[in-house]
């Protein structure tokens, strides 16, 4: 949906080597299946410095966009979410953002049925509401006298509308998601 996709992923550290000053972990892509990240996750633990090594949290992220990830946060919901990305990009991520974590399991996959677009502005959002819902000043029957007078404000009208919407600004782009 949106250029290049970003490639999620997770900084995993042993918190036996963290709560012994030393820092050890590995960086992990979260597109991979629940399964292989846990496999990824208790390689990286072996390897651990500090042994036993049987805990570990996520102590660094990216391409995750807005959405905050916790260090405890389930593996499943982690991979869940990048693979959401991968698919449709950072729009994933910002639904995400505006959702209740205990509700993912449901939520996360109505994502194509809300997702309404990515704007620049609240004219473009209004520009496009115009068009969706085939609008054209021109069409109107008004006398020439007054036609160049009459202007509709498409900004106010996105503003208007996105107040009614989930929506989200991201890196200056405004998300939109219908309800």
């Amino acid at each position: 949906m949106s250029g290049q996709s970003p490639r999620p992923r997770i900084y995993v550290a042993s918190l036996a080597a963290y709560n012994n000053g030393e820092l050890h972990g590995a960086w992990i892509d979260a597109t991979l299946s629940e399964v292989d990240v846990m496999h990824q996750i208790h390689r990286m633990l072996r390897r651990s410095p500090i042994h036993p090594a049987e805990e570990w949290a996520i102590h660094d992220y990216e391409g995750f966009g807005p959405l905050r990830l916790d260090e405890y946060e389930t593996i499943g919901h982690v991979c869940q979410v990048a693979a959401g990305i991968a698919d449709h990009g950072i729009a994933f991520a910002v639904w995400a953002s505006l959702l209740n974590p205990a509700e993912w399991n449901e939520q996360l996959a109505e994502f194509e049925d809300h997702f309404e677009g990515v704007y620049d502005s609240h004219e473009d959002f209004g520009n496009q509401l115009l068009e969706m819902f085939d609008v054209d000043i021109d069409s109107f029957d008004l006398p020439e006298a007054i036609r160049p007078h009459i202007t509709i404000d498409v900004e106010a009208i996105g503003r208007s509308w996105s107040d009614t919407t989930q929506h989200s600004w991201f890196e200056g782009r405004l998300y939109v998601f219908f309800d």
